[in-house]
């Protein structure tokens, strides 16, 4: 019904009408005239005698290139940006039943989730309003909600009730939407409740202040010094003062002063010179004499010889890939001495065993694994070997978001800012690759080419793929 054509670096679509009086002419002048935001305008040519619609398929992306993989905040808001034309098509006298359901024909925004479908003015070409179920039905199967994982199953239970439809399904979003982006807030208490609290308050401040004063007797009674007979010392009774006394000094010298006077010794410090370590306060006979010990049994480094015995040896082993011959150095094009040698990275398998993970020349003819070698680059720093897993049948190739987590199949780092989260994919095909620019930003170069958003490129190998934006780029070469 549909057919993609490409032509001059623009992408549409186009669809032949083989009897005038099978368009829906109404339908006609509302797309041509007041085309709302959710729909593709068409453009009406003649072609030989026979009537051809054109739609342009820009801004955004083919829905069969979105990822499956979501938070639930962002399938609901793509699901509800979905569902919500099939609501609003009555405001232009439209028929909802005319819509496109097909993942290559409905676009995604690039920087935000809006929808916009292709609409068939045709009276012969309509979906059932069973079609349209079993459409967002097989949606919903398709995608994987990351941080809730039963939420699909709550949908699939409102869409297949005997009484569904697209709008149940869409209050159904709408409130969970409402729920989780605004938590509901606690009722305002009466002002009746308050007054009670404050006069309470209020009443009750005499007696607080009366076991406050309480409480503070005591403690200044317990603060006053009581008066103590002369020649002794406080807290010891005056006939035991003197052999007290004694006691103290004769243990102070032989085992050291449990409890050395502060202020002392930061003045004793201050006063000996910083070549010499002081000497420490209250060490006594015993102590002195089991330092002295321990200086002449203990080296200064023990603790690092200590260490250095704990630690075990690193071996230094030579990883495989080194014993590959290395390809020749791809030199300067402007003539200068700067070569960028490429090389072949391993991938380091859990039981440590460190064989790579390249596979021989014979079995790069299934095309699953893609290997792109980087050529140049500026203003950025970029592996040199990029190896890509196809055996799911497709990768993206973007880069990670400003909190490091990743939004492709294979992702730069987040500070290759001029290459987008999702830029490319590539497909195998045959015995060679096609390669898509998925609505980036910057554009896509293939071998001098620049790539059309949305519409699949042939890759073969010695193709480079350049991605520029100013004076940043980067240049890949498929091995």
């Amino acid at each position: 019904m549909l057919t993609d054509v490409s032509d001059a670096n623009k992408s549409y679509t186009k669809l032949e009408v083989a009897e005038k009086s099978d368009l829906d002419l109404i339908a006609v002048k509302v797309l041509r005239k007041d085309c709302p935001d959710f729909l593709f305008p068409l453009k009406m040519m003649e072609i030989d005698g026979e009537t051809e619609i054109r739609y342009e398929l820009t801004d955004g992306v083919r829905f069969c290139y979105m990822p499956t993989q979501m938070k639930k905040r962002e399938f609901i808001e793509l699901l509800t940006n979905l569902i919500q034309p099939f609501k609003a098509c009555s405001d232009w006298f439209l028929d909802y039943h005319n819509f496109v359901l097909d993942e290559n024909y409905i676009l995604v925004g690039k920087n935000e989730q809006s929808v916009k479908y292709i609409y068939v003015p045709t009276k012969s070409q309509t979906n059932s309003d069973q079609e349209i179920i079993s459409f967002f039905a097989g949606l919903i199967l398709k995608m994987d909600i990351k941080d809730d994982q039963s939420y699909t199953v709550d949908l699939l239970r409102v869409i297949k009730s005997s009484n569904a439809n697209l709008m149940t399904l869409l209050e159904h979003l709408q409130k969970d939407h409402v729920e989780k982006k605004a938590a509901p807030l606690a009722p305002p208490k009466p002002a009746e409740d308050h007054m009670k609290k404050i006069v309470s308050f209020v009443q009750d401040i005499p007696e607080k202040m009366a076991e406050k004063k309480e409480k503070q007797e005591p403690v200044k009674a317990e603060k006053k010094t009581p008066v103590r007979e002369q020649g002794t010392r406080p807290g010891i009774s005056s006939g035991a003062y003197g052999k007290s006394d004694e006691e103290n000094r004769l243990i102070n010298n032989l085992f050291g002063d449990d409890e050395p006077d502060k202020k002392k010794d930061r003045k004793k410090k201050e006063k000996q010179p910083k070549e010499k370590a002081p000497k420490e306060k209250g060490a006594g006979l015993f102590g002195f004499l089991k330092g002295k010990k321990k200086e002449e049994e203990e080296p200064e480094d023990l603790l690092a010889g200590f260490k250095k015995a704990a630690e075990p040896e690193k071996v230094q082993s030579t990883p495989k890939w080194e014993s590959v011959p290395t390809p020749a150095p791809v030199s300067d094009p402007a003539g200068g001495e700067d070569t960028v040698e490429a090389y072949r990275s391993y991938v380091q398998e859990e039981d440590g065993d460190d064989s790579t993970a390249i596979a021989g020349d014979g079995e790069l003819d299934d095309n699953r694994v893609i290997r792109l070698r980087l050529e140049d680059c500026a203003g950025c720093t970029c592996p040199k070997f990029i190896e890509i897993d196809l055996r799911k049948g497709h990768a993206t190739i973007g880069r990670m978001d400003k909190n490091g987590e990743p939004c492709s199949d294979y992702n730069f780092d987040a500070a290759v800012s001029f290459v987008s989260r999702r830029h490319f994919r590539i497909e195998p095909s045959g015995n060679e690759w096609q390669i898509i620019d998925i609505g980036s930003s910057n554009g896509t170069i293939v071998s001098g080419e620049n790539l059309t958003p949305n519409m699949p490129h042939t890759l073969k190998r010695n193709d480079t793929i350049m991605i520029v934006c100013k004076k940043r780029f980067m240049i890949y070469r498929v091995c």
